[in-house]
């Protein structure tokens, strides 16, 4: 005489096995549950990339694009030099502030240069040691 009966695995699956009193059991429904690696969605580059919206950005990018052809055809030569200027003195000026070298922690600053009075490295702060 075949008997139903539900196996319940550690998962928290349970199965729907047929069995008929002697060895062989049939399992009707495999995990009604599905395994938690298939619950879990896979997050790869590419997916990640598909979620975002380009469209936008690629829209905004064309119309900038746009309009710089647009101005460099039909603005004035003075005008494209003059606005090319002040963006590279405003490019220098950045570069020169980056460059400029950090203050000593040692040195006292006096009308513009420094005095080197060398401290020796185990008197400097850990900070200042980080910075050189």
């Amino acid at each position: 005489m075949a008997t139903w009966r539900v196996n319940s695995d550690l998962r928290g699956g349970d199965q729907l096995v047929l069995s008929g009193g002697g060895p062989p059991e049939v399992d009707i429904l495999p995990n009604i549950l599905p395994d938690q690696s298939q619950l879990a969605e896979e997050i790869t580059f590419e997916t990640l990339k598909k979620a975002i919206d380009t469209t936008g950005l690629e829209e905004q990018e064309r119309e900038k694009r746009r309009q710089v052809i647009e101005k460099f055809q039909k603005a004035p030569f003075e005008e494209i030099a003059a606005h090319c200027e002040s963006k590279a003195n405003m490019l220098q000026d950045r570069l020169a502030q980056i460059f400029e070298p950090p203050p000593s922690p040692s040195g006292v600053v006096s009308g513009g240069l420094p005095q080197h009075q060398s401290v020796p490295v185990y008197e400097m702060k850990f900070p200042d040691l980080c910075v050189y």
